[in-house]
């Protein structure tokens, strides 16, 4: 039971490190649909103190495609390629329709 019970708690800190995780990538992409690269930096500062172990795979690549994306409102050169690169990333381990969103999100810009 004392197994059972520990292995709950400790779940439940993986799953709170992955809502935390995924609410800055949300306000990250938030703010860079709005163009804002103030705060959009802002959060991905904070997201990079907070790290993202490789437990959280898809958030990793996620939070890679966005600083891309800021690069790409900077006017960074190659930025739109390293966009299509991590969305290809997403493709080929087993996230399909995650990327094509991704890839039709980066065709919008």
């Amino acid at each position: 039971m004392q197994i059972l019970g520990k292995s709950n708690y400790y779940h439940s800190i993986h799953l709170n490190q992955q809502i935390v995780i995924r609410t800055f990538l949300n306000l990250i992409d938030t703010w860079l649909r709005r163009e804002n690269l103030i705060q959009a930096f802002k959060y991905i500062n904070h997201l990079k103190e907070i790290g993202i172990s490789i437990n959280f795979f898809y958030e990793k690549i996620l939070f890679e495609y966005h600083k891309a994306h800021y690069k790409v409102l900077q006017k960074q050169n190659g930025a739109i390629e390293e966009m299509k690169k991590h969305a290809q990333t997403l493709a080929d381990y087993g996230f399909p329709l995650e990327a094509k969103v991704l890839f039709e999100e980066i065709e919008k810009l």
